[in-house]
């Protein structure tokens, strides 16, 4: 459970990002896409060797289960720290909202469509709900040791 508490805080001090979906140089850990945001959050706690096995996945490869380092989490088991995924975005969850929503950290981009909005109003966190970032439901994994 500290590792999940750990990955959360990890995400929230590493700040507002630089949004790049393309390539790009870090500098200093604060540029990329959703998927970079996540795993340098992961990483930071499960540490280098984790973070050279894992490898950075994208969303497609999450929605295929194919990120390696990560398990998929039923959504009554959801926790803070783990990574939620819906559609082509991803980020760290904070909680589990009353209308089954999670609502978490994520460096945010310019989803095609979102139903939702990138942020909810009483807490200012990213809300992942069905088809908010492209079609398909809010799936969530947790990182593993390798």
């Amino acid at each position: 459970m500290d590792e999940s508490f750990n990955i959360f805080w990890a995400a929230g001090m590493s700040g507002e990002w630089h949004y790049s979906q393309g390539e790009h140089s870090s500098t200093g850990g604060n540029t990329g896409d959703c998927t970079d945001y996540v795993h340098n959050a992961v990483s930071e706690v499960m540490g280098e060797e984790w973070a050279a096995a894992s490898g950075k996945a994208n969303t497609v490869a999450f929605l295929k289960g194919e990120a390696t380092g990560y398990t998929e989490v039923e959504l009554g088991m959801v926790r803070g720290g783990d990574l939620v995924v819906q559609g082509s975005h991803a980020g760290i969850v904070f909680l589990t909202a009353t209308d089954g929503s999670i609502i978490g950290l994520a460096n945010n981009g310019r989803p095609a469509s979102s139903e939702a909005g990138y942020k909810d109003g009483r807490t200012g966190l990213t809300v992942f709900s069905e088809n908010a970032f492209g079609p398909g439901p809010v799936r969530v994994f947790r990182p593993i040791r390798n």
